[in-house]
């Protein structure tokens, strides 16, 4: 068994607040990661990417919130999930962030746009598409508050950004 971590974080930055506002839910971005301390998702700037969140320019502060969980999968789906992130690295370019995909999620419409994905919708697929974690609806439905839903998620730290990479 190895494990995979799914991150969620509360941003504050323009569009974050405003989904935070939208949805009353704390946590505006979700990525997904392993052992060595790297995340993997997709922006509103700049689409796919491998993020360090503690090391981010961006963020007002250090102190945004974040929770991390930790799912153990076997070490075929953790091969796969690998894999298609592979393709992700490999393809980057071609991959863009899905602004009409967050809007048609708020409003509850399920869609699939060629190579465009918002955070959470990514996560939830590569979850659900490795057999890592079944999800009771479509990936691009998905917020990042649904994963604190999702009882095979462990919770392994929950607290200020800049002390996250301590938990790790």
């Amino acid at each position: 068994m190895k494990t995979v971590y799914i991150l969620l974080m509360e941003y504050n930055m323009l569009i974050p607040r405003m989904y935070k506002k939208v949805t009353s839910n704390k946590y505006t971005h979700s990525a997904i990661g392993f052992e060595n301390r790297v995340f993997f998702s997709f922006f509103i700037k700049g689409g796919f990417r491998a993020e360090k969140p503690w090391l981010f320019p961006n963020t007002k502060d250090k102190t945004d919130s974040c929770v991390l969980y930790s799912l153990s999968v076997p070490d075929e789906t953790y091969d796969d999930i690998k894999a298609r992130l592979s393709e992700f690295k490999a393809n980057k370019k071609k991959f863009r962030f899905s602004t009409l995909g967050l809007i048609l999620c708020f409003i509850g419409i399920p869609h699939r746009f060629k190579n465009r994905y918002f955070c959470s919708q990514f996560v939830a697929e590569l979850l659900s598409e490795s057999g890592a974690l079944p999800i009771d609806k479509k990936p691009s439905l998905y917020h990042p508050h649904d994963f604190t839903k999702e009882e095979a998620l462990s919770l392994c730290y929950q607290g200020d950004i800049d002390q996250l990479k301590n938990a790790l």
